[in-house]
């Protein structure tokens, strides 16, 4: 049976996506893996998230398509079955290079997303829940 392993990478206080030794981390991890769903917080570059991530002054809350984190995904295609990534605080659906790409909101924004693993199958349900009372 196959085994979905998930790897997350927070940004923390800088918007770039990840340093030297995280790359090798993860090019590490996903050479010994054969499902892998990523998670990181600024989101790759997609033809929707360039819609939704340009922000006042000119500023792009993205990852730009030079970045070395695409050379690792671009290496481990056949690998990567989803990628989640926020920071725009909207949900959207898009996808990279026929990876679905999803954007979640924050749980205090009114949805959220459900993972499931069924017969070797990645289900993603996005769930919203009632604004609670003004």
């Amino acid at each position: 049976s196959s085994t979905v392993h998930a790897f997350s990478n927070d940004p923390e206080s800088r918007e770039e996506s990840f340093e030297t030794d995280d790359l090798l981390w993860l090019e590490k991890e996903l050479a010994s893996k054969d499902h892998v769903v990523l998670m990181f917080h600024v989101p790759l570059t997609t033809k929707e998230t360039i819609t939704h991530g340009a922000w006042p002054e000119n500023r792009s809350i993205i990852i730009p398509t030079e970045d070395k984190i695409y050379d690792v995904i671009d290496r481990h295609l056949d690998r990567i079955k989803m990628i989640f990534n926020g920071h725009i605080h909207g949900f959207i659906e898009s996808e990279y290079k026929g990876i679905p790409l999803k954007i979640a909101t924050f749980y205090n924004q009114g949805h959220y997303c459900k993972i499931s693993v069924h017969d070797g199958e990645l289900n993603v349900t996005v769930h919203a829940y009632p604004a609670t009372g003004s």
